[in-house]
């Protein structure tokens, strides 16, 4: 219901208007980027991932496609109402820092809405398969394309975005800073960052919340 409730009944509530988001951002075109002084075309990494057809059970990768429900309702419906973690709210006048539009502007526009909120989404999992290339392709070994630690990475988002004040432009680096964090709790050179293999980190079997904390902090982290 929340990837239809947008375009088939008109509904502009929070959690219709993240499954529009999510609708839109499975069939992102791809983007021309720069590298160097070539121009080269990126497949955007929320392309074709999420279950929005169940005539298509797959993702690009051939791998199970990520039901978005618990995505939706848990996390992305929040981060466009402006909610961080524990609790913390956006200010009406802190909108603009993150949305790019006036909290006033995003009310009275709800297609401006969705549209900033997948622009913000695709970015930022861009900079999330820029930081673990190998996990985000290789659903059967690793955790990362799935449900519960695509949700998570959105608390990821919320917390650094609303809660710490940090901008979309400074993700890559808070990516990087948990790419190292996880090097020093469990990793080998070649393995994949959230290998399911591995003993000390979140899995799909923990909670949301048990993975954003370990996102959020893995060398503290405990199951």
């Amino acid at each position: 219901m929340y990837l239809i409730g947008h375009d088939v009944i008109g509904k502009t509530d929070f959690k219709s208007l993240a499954g529009k988001v999510i609708l839109e951002s499975n069939r992102a075109k791809p983007k021309e980027c720069k590298t160097g002084k070539k121009k080269v075309i990126r497949i955007r990494a929320l392309n074709s991932i999420f279950l929005t057809n169940t005539l298509i059970p797959t993702n690009r990768f051939g791998s199970r496609a990520i039901s978005t429900i618990s995505i939706i309702e848990e996390d992305l419906s929040k981060f466009l109402k402006g909610e961080g973690v524990n609790d913390k709210k956006l200010a009406p006048s802190k909108y603009k820092r993150i949305f790019y539009n006036t909290y006033s502007q995003l009310d009275k526009d709800k297609n401006l809405y969705w549209k900033t909120g997948q622009n913000i989404l695709l970015d930022f999992f861009d900079y999330v398969e820029d930081a673990f290339p190998e996990d985000w392709k290789n659903s059967a070994d690793s955790y990362l394309l799935s449900s519960r630690y695509v949700a998570a990475f959105i608390r990821f988002l919320r917390y650094h975005l609303i809660n710490k004040g940090d901008n979309l432009r400074n993700m890559p680096t808070a990516l990087k800073d948990l790419k190292q964090k996880i090097e020093t709790v469990e990793h080998t050179a070649g393995q994949l960052y959230f290998d399911k293999a591995k003993a000390k980190i979140a899995t799909t079997r923990h909670s949301i919340n048990k993975i954003f904390e370990f996102l959020k902090s893995p060398k503290k982290w405990k199951p």
